[in-house]
């Protein structure tokens, strides 16, 4: 530990220092539910996110940090706020280059604050659906990644590391549980040929929640890459996640994971090319408040354009279900369907300004008289985009 906190010290100390700062301010108007399972109703919002952040960099070390606090406002609210959500978000990122073929990285990312449920995608997974049931989510989260990358060949890499987390809510709720995780990794990435590659990865957790509840997480996946042509990628991935709850009775309970994703150039003309992809995974999470594993499944898709540096443009969908059963629902999906089209316009170096419409969906399991199972959201939108950074030169150590 000293060590490497020695290394920081003289990453600061010498090295090249980067400086940024910039802000994205959003805009926008349309229909949506002030609570879930409401009906919809004329909505306005605004999204005000700063962000600044510093790098010292030198020929074998880095050091970056990152604040990017979130606001964010809506007219009308259930809660009857009349200032902005406050979410708080900050990353820390070190590299060492230990040896010639050995590296090490870490990652800390940590958030506090609150997040109404149309952006609960920011704190939660898919797999914790029931968390959408709140209006406001006040919400603390951190987590820490380092892993340890081999080169053993020029066509073999391989990877361990640990990975830890914690969540907690910030105000008394039935809805969010306090949640830790600790996990090992192993993978490996194999250039088979020039064109095909293979991953293998192994990781094993003990996820727990507040009350005692503990389970053991074991997950094996191998993926498959390959070139198909100059600017065509296809990757397949297969695998297998089983859970079993510490000191319970049960059997061993396995889900099946997989994805599966290409990507193309489809079009090149007078300097305008058009992209396209698609995606589907497969994947099963822990709900802590259901005490249960659930079945994910998501589906997305896209084309996007470009012409020149000044214009870009792009039309997305994409769709996740979860299953789930509790005694207030039957057991059918919980689908959310989403849908964006947008156009960018670069404006100078530093300044950019979005065009665009997005949509919802969110269709649940859950049964109760005075809550449709159904709820909407349709927005256009503006959005402003401003960035700047500068760097000095150091003695890079």
């Amino acid at each position: 530990m000293l060590s490497i906190l020695a290394a920081v010290v003289e990453v600061i100390a010498c090295a090249a220092t980067e400086l940024g700062a910039g802000i994205q301010a959003t805009t926008q108007a349309g229909v949506a539910p002030v609570s879930p399972g409401e009906p919809s109703e004329p909505t306005v919002a605004e999204e005000l996110v700063p962000y600044s952040h510093v790098r010292w960099y030198g020929q074998r070390r880095s050091l970056a940090l990152r604040y990017a606090p979130r606001f964010y406002a809506r007219h009308p609210n259930l809660m009857g706020f009349s200032r902005p959500l406050v979410l708080h978000r900050g990353i820390l990122e070190y590299r060492d280059e230990l040896a010639r073929r050995v590296a090490l990285s870490t990652l800390l990312t940590g958030s506090a604050g609150e997040v109404d449920y149309t952006s609960q995608g920011m704190v939660f997974s898919a797999s914790q659906a029931s968390q959408a049931r709140m209006p406001v989510i006040d919400i603390a989260q951190v987590s820490a990644e380092t892993l340890v990358e081999v080169e053993s060949t020029r066509r073999l890499q391989l990877t361990f590391g640990g990975q830890a987390a914690y969540s907690t809510p910030l105000q008394e709720t039935i809805y969010v549980a306090t949640t830790g995780r600790l996990a090992g990794i192993v993978g490996e990435r194999l250039q088979l040929t020039q064109r095909d590659t293979l991953g293998l990865s192994a990781i094993v957790s003990q996820v727990w929640i507040v009350d005692g509840a503990r389970y053991w997480v074991a997950e094996a996946a191998g993926t498959w890459g390959r070139t198909l042509a100059r600017d065509t990628t296809l990757e397949l991935g297969f695998g297998v996640a089983a859970a079993r709850m510490v000191g319970a009775d049960q059997q061993i309970e396995y889900y099946p994971t997989g994805q599966a994703s290409v990507s193309a150039v489809l079009a090149r003309r007078s300097g305008s090319v058009l992209r396209g992809q698609m995606g589907a995974a497969a994947s099963a999470g822990l709900d802590p408040i259901l005490r249960q594993f659930v079945p994910v499944v998501t589906v997305s898709t896209g084309l996007y354009w470009e012409r020149t540096v000044r214009w870009t443009g792009g039309f997305e969908l994409s769709g996740a279900t979860v299953l789930t059963e509790t005694p207030l629902s039957e057991a059918t999906p919980q689908t959310i369907a989403s849908g964006r089209v947008f156009v960018r316009e670069r404006l100078g170096r530093t300044v950019a300004v979005e065009y665009g419409a997005r949509g919802q969906t969110r269709a649940s399991n859950l049964r109760a008289e005075h809550l449709d199972p159904r709820d909407h959201e349709a927005w256009a939108y503006v959005q402003f985009l401003w960035a700047l950074s500068t760097s000095r030169a150091g003695g890079a150590p």
